[in-house]
């Protein structure tokens, strides 16, 4: 069975012929397959893991937004933070910042039932 390349393989292009040629598909029939098992087109499910996966970067890691953009395959920042808006609703910083502030409210609570 086909799998999903891991987000670092899709920091370049999608070599969409070789993963045509591995599953012995058609262009077309591929572009079918994805859009009929995600309803989004190959590019907007690629989006979709690079934007899944920075969402976890930006919860987990102390890493900058331009970093992550750069490390989940976009090359501009400013078209990663137009995907991710369109995706989640705010800005990567917004959800960065709305991330730290709930695990920080919960550690204060952790800490407030522990006096």
């Amino acid at each position: 069975m086909w799998e999903m390349p891991r987000v670092r393989q899709l920091t370049g292009r999608m070599e969409l012929k070789r993963h045509c040629r591995e599953m012995a598909m058609s262009r077309v029939n591929f572009y079918k397959k994805i859009l009929a098992l995600t309803d989004k087109t190959p590019s907007e499910f690629i989006h979709f893991i690079r934007l899944k996966r920075a969402a976890e970067l930006l919860d987990k890691s102390q890493m900058y937004v331009n970093e992550i953009a750069f490390l989940v395959g976009f090359n501009e920042t400013k078209y990663f933070r137009k995907y991710f808006k369109e995706e989640f609703g705010v800005t990567p910083n917004e959800y960065k910042r709305t991330i730290t502030q709930l695990t920080a409210d919960a550690s204060f609570k952790v800490y407030k039932k522990k006096k």
